[in-house]
């Protein structure tokens, strides 16, 4: 099996190949493709692990043929995307396309799908243990909140649990002048939903009320225990 088979297999995706790109210098090491190269599909998920997550749960949750045909146009429009700033580009063009073609429900369970696979297993592991010291609901948000896991305002409001950030965490989005669909923080969502749903162990619900890439002058989010 090729290292493009492999990957290919690995996460989800068709194979692709890209236009060799245009001779040019970089002045950042790392920021281009190597003269002389042609690009493909592996060299693609090297050069930004979140484009490849986003596509493997796009073409997994979409209708046939839609995620390839959102990433093609993505292509098209943006070009390779391997460096920081066409990588952003690329990302807004997905969460654009998105958008146009599918439902709500559907974006929502693609970005959340990345945000479970974005929280780390140390963090979950550190979050059950705090839950085991805890003697209320309001005691382990505390000790959440003291740990600097969820964004340091975890609290209650009945049965709903009120989070946020004051700036985004983001590196893929966090330096965009520009905003970025809501669609694209159902990805701290499903962070969120991971969290809750590991530690309280019961399915929760949650909702992006808003967000600093978006417009906003914090990230908001409801968990709905």
């Amino acid at each position: 099996m090729s290292a493009t088979e492999d990957a290919t297999s690995r996460y989800g995706l068709w194979e692709t190949r890209f236009p060799p790109p245009h001779r040019r210098k970089s002045t950042r090491a790392g920021s281009d493709v190597r003269e002389g190269t042609k690009p493909t599909l592996l060299i693609w998920l090297i050069m930004d692990a979140r484009i490849a997550r986003i596509t493997k749960h796009l073409k997994k949750l979409s209708p046939e043929g839609t995620a390839r045909r959102i990433v093609k146009s993505c292509r098209k429009e943006i070009g390779l995307p391997s460096t920081q700033g066409r990588s952003l580009l690329y990302i807004r063009c997905l969460m654009g396309k998105m958008d146009e073609e599918l439902d709500e429900k559907t974006r929502k369970q693609i970005m959340e799908s990345c945000g479970r696979q974005c929280i780390s297993k140390s963090t979950i592991d550190k979050a059950k243990r705090l839950k085991a010291r805890s003697r209320s609901l309001d005691e382990f948000l505390d000790l959440l909140n003291r740990n600097h896991i969820g964004g340091g305002r975890l609290e209650t409001k009945g049965q709903v649990i009120s989070g946020g950030y004051d700036r985004c965490y983001c590196g893929a989005v966090s330096r965009s002048k520009q905003p970025i669909s809501l669609t694209y923080c159902s990805c701290s969502a499903g962070w969120y939903r991971e969290l809750f749903e590991r530690t309280l162990e019961k399915p929760v619900e949650v909702e992006a009320l808003g967000s600093i890439i978006h417009g906003s002058p914090k990230c908001l989010f409801n968990i709905h225990i």
